[in-house]
This record gives structure tokens, C-alpha cells and sequence, in this order.
């Protein structure tokens, strides 16, 4: 398979959106977003959708459906949750592959074309965040805006930037070797490897060097926690099971509290200027959702790097061989081309601030606006090909690209704040993962999960070697 072509299948896409209801389990149900629009489809343990496209090449998606043994609790009737937010991804793909669909989703208007993004995230004033039953996780410079994220920013913005100084790359290095050099040549064993070295140098930048394990367990809950209160978000729920779901955050929020309290995180303390106040709140909130946000994007690109440098062998050993020379373009490309077609915040959410026309958008104030960081990341007006994956993009390697249709980190004064140590983070872990296995895929097909961040769906069918 050449380098240029990794999508085989083509086609219209498949009946998993357009049908006019979801079968889980032999059950007939309707999904809805927001203000009480359909989502029509049908979701089976193997359905296959065919990312719709108007050019030669296109993807050829899996919506992954977790069984009813998968681990934590959810919302509403089992798998209803992680499969709804699988089928809005997959909407948001067809959506950018297909002018014509609709970029209304109940009352929420999806925006997709760069230039209305760049003026939502450069104007936050306009533009106010907006993320429904995920604040029940508490307030952070992810989810406020003005002073409140200006104060909020200030508690964990200086240690960021230590962390990602130059001289703090053989360190984040070592996070990543020493731990996949324990690991099992099993695309399980270093999902869970990425994580714990990510988790590692996320508390390290905090000033924590000791035993992450329970931390580990934190997360895994917080995880489960984050995508119901995330698809309660985009769906009206009966009053029982937001009950619920606040009852959940309360006690996922008390659990992050009392791990912080311990002896050895007295420095994450001091860090984040912990108040007085036992129960300590602000603080601990904060972390939450930085805790998410940091860990939970790099190990989903590092495991998609892992998920597609395997389906192609020359580009694979050309990353090796510049890993091991030290020197060359197509480390970053790969890592860039990643990011832009896995983006791992598929969308933000926002709301207009007021009465307005968004380059022939027509917002009413307080309308739920979605941006489509995958819409984005495949305008036809702003890649060649831009539903195919290259491992060496022209556009990446050239730097021609435009910087208001490339947004991992968002842009604008909001831009992430761990943007760089983030990047550094996939430098190295991608340099450790090439350095000590080696990876085959027999086919390009794209199985992902969704919640918060979009992950490859179990990194099925990747082999693993170690070298």
C-alpha cells in the first residue's frame, strides 16, 4: 500500500445516520441533541460507516459499541452514551466531506469553515464557553471566561512553561522509555504505558514525583464520569438520572480532593496556591480538568500514531531512521498529519454572546454553537486531499498550511496552555514507541471512541513487535 493511500474503501455513506432509529441490543431507540433534534441512526457491534465523500479517497470508519460488561456506569439504558457520541463524530466527519448536509443539530449550529472558527475562538468576549452538565465537575480555566479563567489560568500556567523548557526534554523522554520498556508488545499494555508516562510528566510539571497508581485509578473514573456528564449535555435527560450524574461528579470531585490532601502532594498544593478552606475546591477542580485535559489528548494521538504508522511500513521505518539520526522533517509531519486527522478534541462547544451574523451564519444570543475541530482539520479549500491521510503532507512539510484550518490547540487567546509541553510529549513518546517496537496493520480501517478525547477503538488489529 503506498504511502499516499491509505484509504481503500469509497463510497456513499453507510445507513448508520440516516436510518430512523439506533438497534442496540435488539432495541429500537432515538437519540437526541439538545433542544430535542434526532440523531437517526443504527448502531450494531460491527456496523461499519463509510465516511461519505465527494472525492476518490475516503474513510472508512467504525463505530465502536461497548458491550453492556464495559467498566463504570453510564447514563440511560447500557452503551447508550459512548455510541451516541461516536455517531456525532461520524456526523462531524460526513459533515466536512459533504457541503450539503445540514450544519444545524437541533438548536446548535455546527461551524466548520476556518475563518468562522478563527473569529469564535479569537473573540471569547462574543463567543462565551458553553458546556452544560460537564460544570458539574467543577469550575477551570477550561470551562470560564474573563477574570474568573485569567485567575484560574494563573495557577497552573507558570508551571507549564517550566515544564516545557528545552532542558526538560530529556526528562520527558525518560518518562516515556522507562515505561514502554516494561511494557508488553500488546496494544493494550502500551495504551496503558502512554497513559502512565503521560500522567508522570503531567504531575511532575506540578512538582509530584511519586507513585502515579492512584492517580491511575482517579482518572479511569474520572473518565467515565466526564463522557456521561458530556453526552447529558447534548441530550435532555429525565430528573433521576441527572440526579444521578450529579451524584456521581460530587463523589468523583470528594475522591480528588482526599488523594490531594496526602503527604506527598503538598508540593501540587503549593502550586496551585491551595486555599485554607478544607475542602479545597478551586484547587482541586482545577487539577480535575487539567488532569483530563493533558493526559487524556496526548495518550489518544500517541495511540492513533501508533494505530496508523502501522498500516504504512516506508513511513514507519523513515520515522525510525530519522529517530535514530536525530535529525529530519518527518517526525513532526507525521505527528502534525496525526493531529489533523484524528483531531483529539473533536469539537468545543460555545454560545453567541449576543445577536449577530457570522460571515452569513445568522446566532441569536445564547444559541449553542459547535465547533468542528474535524471540519477544520478537512476543508477541501484548505488541504489537497484532505480525507486522506499522508503521512508526509506536503503541506506539513512545506509549511504552507493555513494556521486557521490547522487547531489541535485551538487558537487565539484561549489557545492551550500546555500546547507545547504537549508537543514535547509527542515528540519523545513517538521517538520512545519507534525506538523500542515495531508496528503492522493489515488494513486502513478506523475504529474510535469517543469521550472528551476520540481514541483509536482498542487499537484492534495492530501488531506489535518489540525490536
Amino acid at each position: 500500500m503506498s504511502e499516499t493511500n491509505l484509504q481503500v474503501e469509497h463510497g456513499g455513506f453507510a445507513d448508520a445516520l440516516d436510518s430512523s432509529a439506533n438497534l442496540i441490543g435488539g432495541m429500537g431507540l432515538i437519540t437526541r441533541f439538545g433542544a430535542g433534534i434526532d440523531i437517526p441512526g443504527r448502531f450494531g457491534d460491527n456496523l461499519i460507516l463509510r465516511h461519505f465523500s465527494l472525492r476518490k479517497q475516503s474513510l472508512l470508519m467504525r463505530v465502536t459499541v461497548q458491550d453492556s460488561g464495559s467498566k463504570g456506569k453510564h447514563s440511560g439504558p447500557p452503551d447508550i452514551a459512548q455510541n451516541y457520541l461516536n455517531g456525532l463524530v461520524s456526523l462531524l466527519y460526513r459533515m466536512a466531506a459533504d457541503p450539503l448536509v445540514d450544519r444545524r443539530i437541533g438548536g446548535a449550529v455546527v461551524l466548520d469553515r476556518p475563518e468562522q472558527a478563527a473569529r469564535v475562538f479569537r473573540e471569547p468576549e462574543s463567543f462565551p464557553k458553553s458546556y452544560g452538565l460537564l460544570n458539574l465537575l467543577g469550575n477551570s480555566r477550561f470551562n470560564t471566561d474573563g477574570e474568573d479563567w485569567a485567575s484560574r489560568r494563573a495557577m497552573t500556567q507558570p508551571s507549564y512553561n517550566a515544564a516545557s523548557q528545552e532542558r526538560a526534554r530529556t526528562r520527558i523522554s525518560a518518562h516515556y522509555m522507562s515505561e514502554l520498556s516494561k511494557a508488553a508488545p500488546d496494544p493494550g499494555a502500551l495504551r496503558a504505558a502512554l497513559t502512565t508516562a503521560s500522567l508522570r510528566i503531567f504531575l511532575g510539571a506540578l512538582g509530584f514525583d511519586g507513585n502515579p497508581k492512584p492517580f491511575v485509578d482517579v482518572l479511569d473514573n474520572l473518565r467515565v464520569v466526564a463522557r456521561d456528564l458530556q453526552y447529558g449535555s447534548l441530550r435532555p435527560l429525565p430528573q433521576d438520572e441527572i440526579a444521578e450524574l450529579e451524584e456521581r461528579s460530587v463523589a468523583a470531585r470528594a475522591d480528588l480532593r482526599e488523594l490531594l490532601q496526602r503527604d506527598d502532594c503538598l508540593e501540587i498544593r503549593g502550586r496551585l496556591r491551595f486555599p485554607d478552606d478544607p475542602r479545597g475546591a478551586v484547587a482541586s477542580d482545577e487539577f480535575l480538568l487539567n488532569l483530563l485535559a493533558g493526559v487524556e489528548t496526548t495518550a489518544a494521538t500517541l495511540c492513533w500514531a501508533i494505530d496508523r504508522i502501522g498500516v504504512n511500513e516506508q513511513a514507519q521505518e523513515r520515522v525510525r531512521d530519522e529517530v535514530r539520526t536525530g535529525a529530519g522533517p518527518y517526525l513532526d509531519c507525521f505527528i502534525k498529519e496525526t493531529m489533523r486527522y484524528f483531531p483529539p478534541i473533536p469539537y468545543v462547544s460555545r454560545s453567541a454572546g449576543r445577536d449577530m451574523d457570522l460571515d452569513g451564519v445568522g446566532l441569536v444570543k445564547g444559541q449553542p454553537i459547535l465547533v468542528s475541530i474535524v471540519g477544520l482539520h478537512h476543508s477541501p479549500a484548505h488541504w489537497r486531499e484532505p480525507d486522506a491521510f499522508i503521512a508526509s503532507r506536503a503541506e506539513f512539510l512545506d509549511g504552507t498550511y493555513d494556521r486557521s484550518a490547522f487547531a489541535p490547540f485551538l487558537i487565539g487567546p484561549r489557545t492551550c496552555g500546555g500546547a507545547r509541553l504537549a508537543q514535547m510529549e509527542l515528540e519523545e513518546g513517538l521517538r520512545a514507541l519507534l525506538t523500542c517496537f515495531r508496528f503492522r496493520r493489515d488494513t486502513a480501517e478506523v475504529a474510535f471512541d469517543y469521550g472528551l478525547a476520540m481514541r483509536p477503538g482498542a487499537l484492534a488489529g495492530v501488531e506489535v513487535s518489540r525490536l
